[in-house]
């Protein structure tokens, strides 16, 4: 007659012979065939539409030969940069350069630079300003630099660097360069 302690030692080999065959795997066998699709989602929100065409982009334009400005009183164009812009937004215009003149004058000597949008456009406040007493004697190239934003319209948009003279003294040369950097919005 067998005893309980030997009934037990047998369960427990069963046990273990039971767990390390269920722990125990061989190689993979082959994968099965795929199952039909299932019924499609709900379709999503839709996204916010972007913008059409070009959102910034830019242009220069160059004066290097240099424009003689008249020794008469008014409004002469040195430059002009048309940029044809993608849609309506704003377009910041650069303007750089340098007038040069003989100072060897009687008279004072007054004149100043205009970024605008027609070629006979004339001084106003705030841009630039440049003044000379009676008697000064030098030859002398003045620096333009300046900066002005417009709101444009979509299309063809034209820039112009001028230069509006007070005095009857002659610059002898003006040369510059406009830069035009249009962009759809500006920030809040």
């Amino acid at each position: 007659m067998k005893n309980r302690t030997d009934q037990l030692l047998v369960a427990l080999g069963l046990l273990s012979l039971t767990l390390m065959l269920a722990t125990c795997k061989g190689d993979a066998g082959p994968t099965g065939p795929m199952g039909t699709a299932g019924s499609t989602g709900p379709t999503g929100p839709t996204g916010p539409t972007g913008p059409t065409g070009a959102i910034a982009g830019f242009k220069t334009a160059v004066n290097v030969g240099g424009v003689s400005i008249p020794g008469t009183a008014g409004v002469t164009n040195v430059l002009s940069l048309t940029l044809t812009a993608p849609s309506s937004g704003f377009v910041f215009v650069s303007a750089t350069g340098y007038c040069v003149t003989n100072l060897a004058t009687t008279t004072n000597m007054e004149w100043a630079y205009v970024i605008g949008t027609s070629a006979s456009e004339a001084w106003s406040f705030p841009q630039a300003d440049t003044r000379f007493p009676t008697g000064a004697s030098a030859v002398v190239a003045m620096p333009i630099t300046g900066e002005r934003v417009f709101a444009v319209s979509a299309g063809a948009n034209t820039f112009y660097l001028n230069i509006h003279t007070f005095s009857t003294n002659a610059l002898s040369s003006c040369q510059g360069r406009l830069t035009g950097f249009f962009t759809a919005s500006q920030l809040p």
